[in-house]
């Protein structure tokens, strides 16, 4: 490993790096997207970290995000089978740089065949006249 050692939190992680040709308003940064369990409500919240003051404008003109986890983790490839899961959820962007969805479902946040570690993970903001691919990446441990 490298770096310097720090715990972990228990959660899983992606990296978002953005997509090779990202529209003008939005930055050449990546950001990070992390997945928890929520309890009482039995699902699964994601937290959308970005430091970027372009990509956190971008969050916050949108309607809604789409998060789509593949059933592959490969980043060289575009899938063409149904994702594992996918979701599009409303959100407001707060004036920090974090941003939190609830999924409508708890994800299984582990390593199964319904898992999530190890599988790419896109981000697509919701506009009113166009949707934006905000990047990909792959989840894994925190």
């Amino acid at each position: 490993m490298c770096g310097p050692s720090r715990p972990s939190t228990g959660n899983l992680i992606a990296i978002i790096f953005p997509s090779p040709s990202p529209s003008s308003s939005c930055a050449n940064t990546s950001y990070r997207l992390s997945f928890q369990d929520t309890s009482p409500t039995n699902t699964t919240k994601a937290t959308f970290r970005i430091t970027d003051p372009n990509t956190l404008n971008a969050f916050r003109a949108s309607q809604a995000v789409e998060v789509r986890i593949e059933r592959y983790g490969d980043l060289t490839t575009q899938t063409s089978v149904p994702p594992l899961h996918h979701f599009r959820v409303p959100f407001s962007a707060p004036g920090s740089g974090e941003i939190e969805v609830l999924f409508p479902e708890r994800l299984e946040l582990g390593i199964s065949e319904r898992g999530i570690v190890g599988r790419q993970v896109s981000v697509v903001l919701a506009g009113v006249d166009v949707d934006v691919c905000m990047g990909r990446g792959v989840v894994g441990f925190d």
